[in-house]
């Protein structure tokens, strides 16, 4: 009995014991400093001190000293530091960022400690009040102490590099050594200015502090931080005025603003630049978050009309004022640019060769294992065969010879071991839905005629499909030379024919110098003889490398044994540690709608020749993979063939298959919009962010509703549909589902359906989509030379578009965006295609549109923009014309002169053909009718008349000659600015559109 109730007084203090620990740590958490997870989205872990389990985070959870933060692909949280019952620090956090909290405290001081390994934070900073307290955030490369600051701290994931910004107050950012940090080297960074730095970096970095790129400073952060950041303004405001202040003090005083600060301060004048680029710093912060897809713009322009409740210095985000940089400040920013950039680049193409080598790895490491399969199953299989022979013999023998034939096969078992020998592995089964393959011939650069005999029998030349100066005959068994005559044109000096054979100890060469002429070649060996083909040209660089060819001569060589397409290659589903796709005996598979992309393994043919592809075409289209034999499914049925050839090249094989892709999501029995039967249809072509796309087509409706109805399969899990761009997420179940949908009219509108771990996207167009967003700056173009410079492009009407660059522009990066509806359009979106070739989106673009193209001409350049969703034509066309160096005679102006009664209104015009001004400014001191005569350069061009309402008074546009207009102008007011627009329209189908403006004289 008494041992009974030991044990359980035992059990009920082991089950007190976590409650008792979380006591005792409430009590402690009272007096010490905590981190609290205020709010978070998707996936955020935390690893307590010590411990290697990770927990998922909860809204209230506190974080103490020792503890790590995690936050994943598109989380994020926002923490709020305390002591006690008391609030001051908060800390916003982007996805993929890891933190520790290396140390927090409220003795002697406030002491906040945080250490980044990678990601983003945006921090605002309340807790430092006198010379004890601490902020510190530490990156591998830095760590950055604070007072009273509100700034942004990021560790790039492509180079390594730590990032930091001020938005308000002075950050003291140290450089770390291998023996830790030097205080003395510490660098000042101060409002609106960044400093980025990496381990390879040493001696002085004052030069590297340079006004803020927000470009380059939002590319990786979250929209949360963004958020954060607007909230923030209030208290960024209020820091940065008394930093004017005591700026602005110490000049009034006869002395200098703080001599250690980099802002370069001398002047009130100075000054007063200075303080209009704090007043718009958010403004603009906000503003390239929008242009650059970081944000949508209507969730973030919520957010910006709360904060304006309590805004003395609003964001308006209709006017935003670019920042001022001096000549020097845009020099230096350009320097640090650059230099990132050429890193930056330097950077993808060692990631791009290791990632291919890593695939290429990847590749030889299921072709190895596909080999041990074929030869452990042909090993198998020959065992077998021999033990079935073997019983059946043993059948058929009488007891004496059984008992011999058991001596001699004992005997003979031990001289095969003696001697390491192995059975060859099996023939294949057969050739299984394959064909032979006859490549056209392309003979060698500078041969025009090749021929071959064996005797009087002319041998059929080939050209492998894997390598393009490879040849091959057939020489047949019995041949032991062949007759080879050359053609050659004047061009060709000499040919000449080498043995290759590695059973030679010298090289035969064999010399043709005369077009036309036959010799003699022997093929002493049975099996492949190989020789090198050089053409010799009188121009001796022509003669190099690339003019040598090879030729096989096969002599006694039989097909090769194919076997069928199960054991010719592997099918393997994207991804990790999936299992292989299996085809049927119709050489068929079917895979689930959430499989896009599956890859190719190559077997090996009955001698372990690896069977691999010479050419693998897929619904029609040669497949063109350095990485691997990857193949992009369309939904539906998909017919790939996979050609292969021997060595030489000579005898090929085609297998042929089909593999089909499921039209709706795993687990969806059906779905419609509206009732509409077939009305949802999978979006072929598509590769994003989520595993397939699905689409549909509704006219406008006046309800701005629709109505989804998708029967799911019973028992189905984790099912839901998100509704909006905040994620707000309706829950599905077994069977007959009915969501009503929120969509906006003329526009495309995104959901996603999430089922278990895949994800799919509903894209519902409604009526004609409308591009007001991108006919209103949405193509700005960037260019570097001394520093970035940018130009917007200009809508021209009839889905153009222009932009002018300056003269010897070369290269040039396009950032497009453009809101449809909730669906912000990106690179999945949307084509762009330069010299008729589609240009793919860099590296550091996932999610936006940039667009980088080299080989820009002075004068006239062209891109068609296509904005498609569905992948299937029924998008949007544009085109964009880039005019370098000077605007095209075609569409320039001969004149413009303009007249308000008796006065002349429009000031003179010294360039008509300035690429980068397309703009005739006036003066009006009165209203009434202004004429305005424009002669074209080029009579052949003309006005596009169709945008003018034919049925309007107040402006009439008359054609009074070959390239002579004239415009009767009825100007109301010349107290507000007034514009008239044109685009001129050349026989090319090239446009380009002026403006006269009148900005009014409010006096």
């Amino acid at each position: 009995m008494l041992k009974k109730q030991t044990l359980r007084f035992l059990v009920l203090i082991l089950a007190l014991l976590p409650l008792l620990g979380a006591l005792a740590q409430g009590a402690s958490a009272a007096t010490s400093r905590v981190a609290v997870v205020k709010e978070l989205k998707g996936s955020v872990k935390v690893k307590k001190a010590g411990g290697s389990k990770e927990f998922t985070a909860f809204a209230k959870m506190s974080l103490n000293e020792g503890d790590i933060l995690i936050v994943g692909e598109g989380g994020s949280a926002v923490l709020q530091f305390a002591n006690g019952t008391s609030e001051d620090d908060q800390m916003g956090v982007s996805s993929n960022t890891t933190l520790t909290f290396s140390k927090l405290s409220d003795r002697n001081g406030t002491t906040t400690k945080v250490s980044m390994l990678k990601g983003s934070v945006w921090s605002s900073v309340k807790s430092i009040k006198n010379k004890d307290d601490q902020f510190t955030l530490e990156t591998p490369t830095a760590i950055m102490g604070v007072r009273g600051t509100n700034l942004f701290v990021g560790v790039d994931p492509l180079t390594g590099e730590s990032k930091f910004f001020i938005a308000s107050g002075v950050g003291q950012v140290t450089p770390k050594a291998a023996n830790g940090q030097d205080p003395r080297n510490s660098y000042f960074i101060y409002p609106s200015q960044q400093l980025s730095l990496d381990d390879s970096q040493s001696g002085d970095l004052q030069g590297n502090i340079i006004p803020v790129d927000l470009d380059s400073l939002i590319r990786n952060v979250s929209p949360k931080i963004i958020e954060e950041i607007i909230k923030s303004k209030a208290a960024i405001d209020k820091e940065n005025e008394d930093f004017i202040n005591k700026q602005k003090q110490l000049l009034e005083n006869g002395g200098q603003a703080e001599t250690n600060t980099t802002l370069d301060i001398k002047t009130l004048s100075d000054l007063e630049r200075i303080s209009r680029n704090l007043d718009n710093l958010i403004s603009n912060l906000v503003k390239k978050a929008i242009d650059n897809n970081i944000v949508n713009k209507d969730a973030i322009k919520k957010i910006v009309d709360e904060a304006n409740l309590n805004l003395a210095k609003k964001i308006n985000l209709d006017n935003v004022q670019p920042l001022e940089l001096t000549d020097k400040e845009k020099a230096k920013q350009a320097e640090i640019l650059k230099k990132l950039k050429e890193k930056e680049d330097q950077l993808k193409k060692q990631k791009e060769l290791e990632d291919a080598k890593r695939k290429q790895e990847e590749l030889l490491k299921k072709l190895e294992e596909q080999k041990k399969k074929t030869q452990d199953a042909n090993k198998a299989a020959e065992e077998l065969k021999k033990k079935k022979a073997k019983e059946e013999y043993e059948k058929q023998l009488a007891e004496v010879e059984r008992k011999k034939f058991e001596e001699e096969n004992k005997k003979r078992e031990e001289e095969l071991k003696q001697q390491q020998q192995t059975a060859s592995p099996s023939p294949g089964t057969g050739s299984g839905g394959g064909g032979i393959v006859t490549p056209p011939v392309t003979l060698p650069d500078g041969i025009t005629g090749l021929s071959i005999t064996n005797g009087s029998q002319s041998l059929s030349l080939k050209r492998s499909n894997s390598f393009y100066k490879q040849y091959s005959v057939n020489a047949g068994a019995n041949a032991s030379s062949i007759n080879v005559q050359f053609s050659f044109g004047s061009d060709v000096t000499k040919v000449e024919l080498m043995t290759l054979n590695s059973e030679e100890t010298m090289p035969t060469v064999t010399t043709w110098s005369t077009s036309g002429e036959i010799k003699s070649i022997s093929i002493p060996n049975e099996g492949y003889n190989v020789f090198s083909i050089k053409v010799s040209k009188a121009n001796p660089l022509q003669s190099e490398f690339e003019n040598c060819s090879i030729l096989y001569v096969l002599r006694g060589v039989s097909e090769p044994v194919w076997p069928n397409a199960n054991a010719a290659f592997t099918l393997y589903p994207e991804g990790e540690d999936e299992q292989s796709i299996s085809l049927d005996q119709n050489f068929a598979a079917v895979v689930p709608a959430e499989i896009g992309t599956i890859y190719l393994v190559p077997g090996f043919t009955e001698n372990e020749t690896s069977i691999l592809p010479s050419r693998i075409l897929v619904n029609g289209v040669e497949l063109n993979n350095m990485y691997g034999f990857f193949i992009e499914l369309n939904f539906g049925v998909n017919q790939v063939i996979y050609e292969t050839e021997d060595m030489s090249g000579y005898y090929t094989h085609a297998y042929s298959f089909t593999i089909t892709r499921a039209a709706k999501p795993t687990g969806v029995l059906s779905w419609t919009i509206n009732g509409q039967e077939n009305s949802i249809q999978p979006v072929s072509g598509y590769y994003g962010s989520h595993d397939a796309r699905f689409s549909a087509s509704i006219a406008n409706t006046e309800t701005n509703l629709t109505t989804l109805k998708i029967e799911l399969v019973e028992g189905i899990r984790n099912a839901y549909l998100q509704v909006n761009y905040e994620q707000e997420n309706v829950d599905l179940e077994g069977g007959i589902n009915s969501i009503s949908l929120p969509v906006e009219n003329n526009a495309y509108n995104k959901f996603v359906l999430v089922i278990g771990e895949s994800s799919f996207e509903l894209m519902i167009k409604v009526g004609e989509p409308e591009y007001a967003f991108l006919y209103a700056g949405g193509i700005e173009a960037s260019i570097y030379r001394d520093y970035a410079e940018y130009y917007q492009a200009i809508y021209a009407e009839d889905s153009s578009f222009f932009v002018g660059l300056p003269t010897g522009t070369e290269d040039v990066e396009f950032n497009l965006h453009n809101f449809l509806g909730n669906l912000d359009a990106t690179t999945n979106d949307i084509r762009f295609i330069w010299h008729n070739a589609e240009i793919k989106r860099p590296w550091y673009s996932e999610g936006s549109n940039y667009y980088y193209i080299q080989g820009l001409e002075n004068g006239v350049n062209s891109v068609t923009i296509i904005y498609d969703p569905f992948h299937n034509g029924t998008g949007k066309t544009f085109r964009l014309w880039i005019y370098v160096g000077e605007i095209p005679n075609s569409l320039a102006l001969s004149s413009i002169s303009g007249t308000l009664g008796e006065s002349s209104v429009l000031h003179e015009v010294s360039d008509y053909r300035n690429v980068e001004d397309f703009t005739f400014t006036g003066t009006l001191q009165q209203s009434g009718q202004v004429t305005l005569n424009l002669v074209l350069n080029d009579s052949s061009s003309n006005l596009d008349l169709s945008l003018y309402d034919e049925n309007d008074d107040s402006l009439t546009v008359v054609k009074t000659s070959q390239g002579h207009y004239q415009v009767k102008w009825k100007v109301t007011s010349f107290v507000w600015a007034q514009i008239f627009s044109f685009v001129v329209v050349d026989n090319q189908g090239r446009r380009i559109k002026y403006e006269v403006v009148f900005p009014g004289n409010p006096a």
